[in-house]
């Protein structure tokens, strides 16, 4: 089984309903509100954990040479939020990820208003 393959049957362990990743709204009265996954404080919750750029980029789906070159890069772009969201399989995988290491379940990924 390719590495790819198997980092992408790992999401099964994952207890994430499809709802748990991208958009969210709430009604607040009237008003509907967007929220939206904060990428940023989720990499910043990776990084308290221990976890390094790389090894971040590593648990998502980019291989070693990925990582050192565009994989870090990918994350810092995600926690300086250059990057508005990431692509869906290497969102999966950190949100994936940011449950497991956090000890959180996906519905309580840090979110913002939009």
């Amino acid at each position: 089984m390719s590495e790819a393959k198997a980092r992408t049957l790992d999401l099964r362990r994952f207890n994430m309903r499809p709802e748990d990743i991208g958009l969210k709204t709430q009604v607040a009265g009237c008003k509907a509100v967007v929220l939206l996954i904060d990428w940023p404080q989720v990499v910043v919750d990776l990084e308290a954990a221990g976890h390094t750029q790389r090894s971040i980029a590593l648990a998502c789906g980019f291989t070693d040479r990925e990582a050192d070159m565009n994989g870090k890069a990918w994350v810092n772009k995600l926690k300086s939020g250059i990057h508005s969201e990431p692509k869906f399989h290497h969102g999966a995988m950190l949100i994936g990820l940011w449950s497991e290491v956090v000890g959180r379940h996906t519905a309580d990924l840090p979110k913002v208003e939009k």
